[in-house]
């Protein structure tokens, strides 16, 4: 889904996925996979520290992982990458975000 005009832009693309892997597995894959984005942050984990805000540096702000799940995020305040994985019987649920955001920060703190 996406909205572009001549100041402002929104993309937002999500696929939810099943596998039969364990969540630490598939946390091991997309953690190498999102490193070429930049670097990865595990928001499971409370110890996270918020960049500054004047920064383009992503930080996991106020995102959490659902009870018992994992959280991780890459890339740039302007073009996020979010894997959020969860167990699922023997297996996980997982799902792929990418939210791409353009506009000035007035725009921004409408979303």
């Amino acid at each position: 889904m996406g909205i572009w005009g001549s100041t402002f832009g929104f993309k937002l693309a999500v696929m939810k996925l099943e596998s039969n892997d364990a969540p630490e597995k598939i946390a091991e894959f997309y953690k190498k996979a999102l490193a070429k984005y930049g670097a990865v942050l595990n928001c499971s984990e409370p110890s996270q520290k918020p960049s500054a805000k004047d920064s383009n540096k992503l930080d996991c702000g106020d995102d959490k992982p659902e009870k018992g799940g994992l959280l991780f995020k890459a890339g740039t305040k302007e073009k996020q990458h979010l894997v959020a994985i969860q167990a699922n019987g023997q297996g996980s649920l997982f799902q792929l975000v990418y939210v791409e955001a353009r506009g000035d920060e007035k725009d921004k703190k409408a979303l």
